[in-house]
């Protein structure tokens, strides 16, 4: 088994292996890979999925199998359905505080290193400076949360060094965390498979669209919604998967309302 860290290019090690009759397979802990459909246009972006020359894959679900399928350069890859892969493992016991809003994110680089890269994660999309998209996302669903009596936990999707991190969204956070005893972080290297083994203290997974996290609360039996507050993003069912996408703080809040 081999994960899609280095997707591209196969090591020699496994082309040796292959032709000693022995089986590769390809698995994926993250599907947010697949080309954004951005209001009003198709972000294509395939970070060089379209090089890849594996025989086997291990894929989420039919459209991801699909996806691999119409990417790579193997004429007739094995692709086998699989459920989400569990990447690593915290081992540290975690605590979530009963009926927590889990929110996951993707923080923003600094804008000297966003201007190297030319996508949604990091680039300036749309007009829409990505640090400025996700402390409305952690403001918004903080805020409706809050006013709901509920406790709000935030996992980010990595560490990231200090000179890589942006400042507003650093600083809007510690403020939070400051002024909120019911906002709080969670390590960032927790496994979110761990994560949700806590079911009974989780009241509502929200995700920025569209991070693999996501489906994997959708597969557990969840409750997930996106949060898109700039209507961002398009309601494709490719990209979805049928989770609710909500774009606004009142019909966020409608929502929560229901749950309660």
């Amino acid at each position: 088994f081999y994960p899609h860290t280095n997707f591209i290019y196969k090591p020699l090690w496994a082309i040796e292996l292959e032709k000693k009759g022995s089986k590769i397979i390809q698995y994926y802990y993250s599907i947010s890979n697949d080309p954004y459909e951005l209001n009003p246009i198709k972000y294509k972006y395939k970070l060089g999925f379209n090089l890849m020359t594996w025989k086997n894959y291990y894929a989420w679900d039919k459209f991801h199998k699909e996806f691999i399928i119409s990417n790579c350069l193997t004429k007739q890859p094995n692709v086998q359905i699989f459920e989400p892969i569990s990447f690593r493992f915290f081992d540290q016991k975690i605590n979530l505080k009963e009926n927590t809003v889990l929110i996951f994110d993707v923080q923003p680089h600094r804008y000297a290193e966003c201007v190297k890269y030319r996508h949604p994660y990091y680039g300036d999309i749309k007009n829409l400076k990505w640090n400025n998209s996700t402390v409305q996302f952690i403001q918004e669903t903080f805020e409706i949360s809050n006013k709901n009596k509920l406790n709000i936990a935030l996992k980010r999707k990595r560490t990231l060094l200090n000179y890589l991190s942006d400042k507003k969204y650093n600083n809007t956070i510690n403020s939070l965390k400051k002024n909120y005893e019911k906002f709080y972080e969670i390590n960032p290297e927790v496994d979110p498979h761990q994560l949700f083994e806590d079911k009974k203290n989780i009241k509502l997974v929200i995700c920025l669209p569209f991070t693999s996290v996501g489906y994997i609360a959708k597969h557990l039996n969840i409750n997930i919604i996106f949060y898109d507050p700039l209507n961002a993003v398009t309601n494709n069912i490719e990209i979805t998967r049928d989770i609710p996408v909500i774009r606004s703080k009142n019909e966020l809040d409608e929502y929560i309302k229901k749950l309660l």
